[in-house]
Parts: C-alpha cells; sequence; structure tokens
C-alpha cells in the first residue's frame, strides 16, 4: 500500500485542479507573470501527460460553474448546475 501511494506521488500529473481565484483573475486582465508567479509550481506542475483542466467559476450572486478543459480532445466544457430547459446548454 505505501509503495503503491509512493509510486503515485511520483508519477507525472495528468489533471491540474485550480482554485476560483484563478478565473476571478484571469477575467480582469491580471498579467501572465503574475499568473505564473501564483499558480505555477503548485497548481501548474510541469508535466507531459496532461489531460484535464479543472477550473471552477464564481459569478456575484453565487452562481458557479466548472469548466473542463480536455487538452487531448481539445475540447472544453461549462458545467453548469443551474441548467433548465430555457438554457440548454
Amino acid at each position: 500500500m505505501i509503495a503503491s501511494l509512493k509510486a503515485m506521488r511520483n508519477k507525472a500529473p495528468r489533471i491540474w485542479y485550480f482554485l476560483y481565484d484563478f478565473a476571478t483573475a484571469v477575467l480582469a486582465d491580471a498579467p501572465i507573470s503574475q499568473l505564473q508567479n501564483s499558480y505555477e509550481g503548485r497548481w501548474m506542475p510541469q508535466t507531459n501527460n496532461l489531460e484535464h483542466v479543472f477550473v471552477p467559476i464564481w459569478e456575484a450572486g453565487d452562481a458557479w460553474y466548472v469548466m473542463l478543459l480536455d487538452v487531448k480532445a481539445p475540447k472544453i466544457y461549462v458545467l453548469d448546475v443551474n441548467r433548465c430547459e430555457r438554457n440548454p446548454t
């Protein structure tokens, strides 16, 4: 069991997960250098095996979305819990 956990820790990551403030910073036109300083390393470890990127997005009024980037496809999915018949996307 311990050997398995150690092996997983040493594998190149396939998924990046961001905090919601990443999307807020991007939408506020934060400089790329600021984004790199804040997120590169811990949230964006180097990898050649990246498959998916999860970015939670918060809007005022307590609306939450999740943007899923499928790096291999390449496709972008927006997952919205507030979907209804009037808004089928």
